[in-house]
């Protein structure tokens, strides 16, 4: 995705999903010139609403995408800081 390849590992965009509307997808640049597509469903989103009030991460759910930014992404990043600063990665 264009708009992750000039931006830092760990960056990441909600976008609207190929999937349909009940669906949403979070594109994070997961290392260089490596980025990753993860499809996030929507429940229970009543007619006209633009999200749905539970969203779903494989088996995870999440009430909001703020929530998916604190419980999903920061502790992915902090993980991926760990592997990528460790000594023995290449």
């Amino acid at each position: 995705m264009l708009e992750l390849q000039d931006k830092e590992v760990g960056d990441f965009v909600f976008r609207p999903s190929s999937k349909g509307q009940d669906n949403i997808t979070l594109t994070w640049k997961f290392f260089v010139n490596n980025i990753v597509h993860m499809d996030i469903q929507e429940a229970e989103k009543p007619i006209g609403a633009s999200i749905g009030s539970k969203l779903i991460i494989s088996d995870e759910i999440f009430e909001n995408l703020q929530e998916i930014v604190e419980r999903y992404i920061i502790p992915c990043n902090r993980q991926l800081r760990e592997v990528i600063n460790h000594s023995k990665f290449i």
